[in-house]
């Protein structure tokens, strides 16, 4: 049955957000908390004494390796199937098991429903989510291509159409097919994706959230040679995932001034070299993966920026388009500035290709996951 009000547990590995929606997509309540841990159950039961008590909670899990691909009830035997998702995203689904658990035992009763990052790209294809490696390592060990930042994704493919002016939706009408979009999620991590009649075509994110576009302290794409070149080194196998997880990135680019890009585009505007070098380094593989999503689905008719910097930061969005006339991409500066922080078709008069700016609302896609959840349970 539908619940009336949803509280949205929104985990990751630094921080805890919470959220309570009601039917109407209205947020009667939220908190942005800390780094979550074995505390979270108190700190839950204290925002929970403050508002209204919900009807259910929606939480995120980043990963939810090939056994989840759409939003979950958890019972006991999906809580288990959980637990063999941790090794996939070490970093990231841990800390919202234990959110997971408080709220199971804090509202005993109330339904818990599992939101997945992978969900959205369950629809990629063999082409686009094998790799090339030995059967063994795909077929015993699960390794794919997965897909992350799914819920907000599924967001910004919802609510684009909304956004864009008819003039930039035209094209695809016409040909009688779906939309075509290239999702940019820019934020602390980073991807984009490929999105066809609203379903996930293709994404630059892969067995884990390491891979890809550059990001805050991850690199993206690497050659596996460099990791074995470490270890050969002599660092282990845990000290290489400290190094590509907390000090690559615009942060190992910027040789460790920030990774926000927020302070690096102020550096850079000082004349500071590793600053100038990071955000050069991004906004180049952004466009180059830009590029290879739109090929993904034959071409594409608009490109949506969301996420931290894809929503805030002007900038990087002027700098990314400026190199993407080619394909038909035009931006209005004014529009450009203007729609920073929120929703706004900032689509330039000689642009072929719309493009939009659209505020990442990770809490109300969950919200209508949940939902659709509860009614097919």
């Amino acid at each position: 049955m539908p619940a009336d009000r949803i509280l949205v547990v929104n985990s990751g590995s630094s921080s805890v957000k919470l959220r309570v929606v009601e039917t109407d997509g209205t947020v009667s309540a939220k908190e942005d908390l800390g780094p979550p841990g074995e505390h979270l159950g108190d700190t839950l039961a204290d925002f929970l004494a403050r508002s209204e008590p919900p009807d259910a909670t929606a939480h995120r899990v980043v990963h939810g390796g090939g056994q989840f691909s759409a939003a979950t009830v958890i019972d006991d035997a999906a809580r288990a199937a959980l637990d063999r998702t941790a090794l996939l995203a070490p970093l990231h689904n841990p800390p919202a098991l234990i959110a997971i658990d408080a709220s199971r035992r804090l509202l005993a009763g109330k339904p818990c429903i599992a939101c997945f990052d992978t969900a959205f790209h369950a629809t990629i294809g063999p082409a686009a989510s094998t790799y090339a490696i030995p059967t063994s390592w795909r077929a015993g060990w699960g390794v794919r291509r997965y897909g992350f930042h799914g819920l907000s994704c599924a967001w910004a493919s919802r609510r684009a159409p909304e956004v864009l002016s008819p003039a930039s939706l035209r094209l695809a009408s016409q040909a009688g097919r779906g939309l075509r979009m290239v999702i940019c999620h820019l934020g602390s991590g980073a991807s984009v994706s490929a999105v066809e009649d609203g379903r996930s075509v293709d994404t630059t994110m892969g067995f884990s959230p390491l891979e890809g576009l550059v990001m805050s302290s991850r690199p993206g794409d690497l050659d596996p040679a460099v990791v074995l070149l470490a270890l050969r080194r002599g660092l282990t196998a845990e000290q290489v995932d400290d190094a590509l997880e907390h000090r690559s990135g615009l942060l190992g680019l910027s040789d460790g001034r920030s990774a926000d890009m927020r302070d690096l585009l102020e550096a850079r505007r000082l004349g500071d070299g590793p600053a100038g070098l990071a955000v050069s380094v991004f906004v180049h593989r952004l466009r180059a993966k830009i590029a290879a999503m739109a090929a993904a689905t034959s071409g594409t008719d608009a490109v949506v920026f969301t996420g931290g910097i894809g929503e805030n930061s002007a900038e990087i969005r002027a700098e990314v388009c400026d190199g993407l006339g080619w394909m038909g991409i035009d931006i209005d500066t004014e529009a450009n500035e203007a729609a920073s922080g929120s929703d706004g078709d900032i689509t330039g008069r000689s642009s072929t290709v719309g493009v939009a700016v659209i505020t990442a609302r990770e809490e109300l896609q969950m919200a209508a996951e949940a939902q659709g959840a509860l009614h097919a349970d």
